[in-house]
């Protein structure tokens, strides 16, 4: 107990002793006073009306809006890809069933593997049909004249979006 007393102590003497507290900086001078105001002129009776009148709130540019375009080419090229990796997967499917062609037990393999052959292929044709169908709407988004309001909606039972526009 007493050799941890001490070593305590001479950990305390090694440590070095905080430097006296400095005196403060001398306060910064004050800046110096604005220019004094120049008196404004006074406005003429005719242009009284124009200066009162509130300012009107920035309009956005003129050009179209075509994030909604933007969104549907999107999901055209993710929906393209996908069905690109479906159609892979089909295919490959396909190339491996294809190998076991002519050999003992190739009947059995064609009846437990076509379905997810044509599960794939199917798939593909899906994601192909609505990249086509997205990039339709794209195209209509981006040239449109009108602008069309989206909107979510709920009831009992269904959750979804609402559309709405004149065409």
């Amino acid at each position: 107990r007493g050799t941890v007393t001490q070593l305590l102590l001479a950990i305390q003497a090694a440590r070095p002793k905080p430097a006296p507290p400095q005196a403060a900086a001398p306060p910064r001078p004050a800046p110096p006073p604005p220019p004094p105001e120049v008196a404004a002129a006074k406005p003429t009776p005719a242009a009284s009306p124009v200066a009162s009148a509130p300012l009107a709130p920035q309009a956005r540019p003129a050009g179209k809006d075509h994030t909604l375009a933007i969104i549907a080419y999107s999901a055209s090229g993710a929906l393209a890809v996908t069905g690109a990796l479906f159609g892979l997967a089909a295919q490959v499917r396909y190339d491996n069933l294809k190998k076991l062609q002519g050999q003992p037990g190739y009947a059995l393999a064609w009846e437990t593997r076509k379905d997810n052959i044509k599960k794939a292929a199917g798939a593909a044709d899906l994601a192909y049909l609505g990249a086509a169908v997205a990039a339709g709407a794209g195209t209509w988004l981006w040239f449109r004249e009108e602008r069309i309001a989206v909107g979510p909606a709920a009831s009992p039972g269904a959750v979804g979006l609402v559309a709405a526009g004149t065409f």
